[in-house]
C-alpha cells in the first residue's frame, strides 16, 4: 500500500504535457507542500532468518535500521514507471523487535533534474525474510510526522528552482527518532492512498553509494 501524509490525500497535479499545449503549465502547487520533510516508522520482529527491505519514496528518502543509516531511496522518477530499491538488512536486524526509520523528502517544485510538484508525495515499503516472503508492508500501523524542523525557504536560483535553502532549527528535531527506544505514540498514523497511481518496477541501476567524512577539527 501507498502511504503518505494526510495532506496529501486527494487529486494528483499533472506534469507531464506535449509541447506548445494550452494545458502545458501546470497548476500552481500549493505552497505549504513543498519542501516537505516526513518522518516514518515501523516496528517489526525478526527471528534470525535473511532480512531484506524493498522501497521506493517520492520524491526521495533516506533509510534507517535500528539507528544505523542503510542507503536512500530510487531514483525519481514519472509516476508511470516509477523504481524501487531492495536493501539487505540482515547487517542490521537483531533478535526480536527491530525498527525501520525513513525520511522522506517531497520537494515539490519542476525543475531540470525533478519533476516533482504532482503531489504524489510518499513512500512505498515491504520487508521480506526468508526466501523472500513479504512480512510487512506499508499500511496506517506505521508511525509518522511532518518534521517542521527544515524551515520554509527560497528556492536557490529562482526561475530554475533548483533546490531549496537548507535552513535546519535543530531545537523541532525529534533527537533519536531512528532508534528502536524512541517513543512514537505521539506520532499520528501514516494515511493510506489507495487511489495512488505510481506503477513500481525495479531499478535498473545500482543504488547512490554514501561517503561520510568526520570533521577535521571539532
Amino acid at each position: 500500500m501507498w502511504i503518505c501524509s494526510p495532506e496529501f490525500i486527494g487529486e494528483k497535479m499533472e506534469t507531464l504535457h506535449k509541447e506548445k499545449t494550452v494545458s502545458c503549465k501546470p497548476a500552481e502547487h500549493p505552497a505549504g507542500l513543498q519542501n516537505f520533510h516526513w518522518l516514518v516508522r515501523k516496528r517489526f520482529l525478526w527471528k534470525k532468518e535473511t532480512c531484506c527491505l524493498k522501497i521506493a519514496a517520492d520524491d526521495a528518502c533516506l533509510i534507517y535500521c535500528n539507528g544505523v543509516f542503510v542507503g536512500g531511496s530510487s531514483a525519481q522518477a514519472y509516476s508511470f514507471r516509477y523504481p524501487y530499491l531492495t536493501y539487505d538488512l540482515t547487517p542490521y536486524v537483531r533478535p526480536g523487535e527491530n525498527v525501520l526509520a525513513v525520511h522522506v523528502y517531497y520537494m515539490g517544485v519542476i525543475n531540470r533534474a525533478y519533476q516533482s510538484g504532482d503531489l504524489r508525495q510518499g513512500m512505498w515499503a515491504q520487508i521480506c525474510m526468508g526466501k523472500g516472503e513479504p512480512v510487512l508492508e506499508t499500511d496506517a500501523s506505521w508511525r509518522a510526522m511532518h518534521c517542521l524542523a527544515w524551515e520554509q525557504t527560497e528556492v536557490i536560483y529562482p526561475g530554475y528552482d533548483v533546490q531549496f535553502q537548507e535552513i535546519i532549527d535543530g531545537a523541532k528535531l525529534p533527537w533519536g527518532w531512528e532508534d528502536t527506544g524512541f517513543d512514537d505514540s505521539g506520532w499520528e498514523a501514516a494515511a493510506e492512498f489507495p487511489g495512488d497511481d505510481h506503477v513500481l518496477e525495479e531499478q535498473m541501476t545500482l543504488p547512490l553509494s554514501y561517503c561520510f567524512r568526520q570533521p577535521v577539527h571539532m
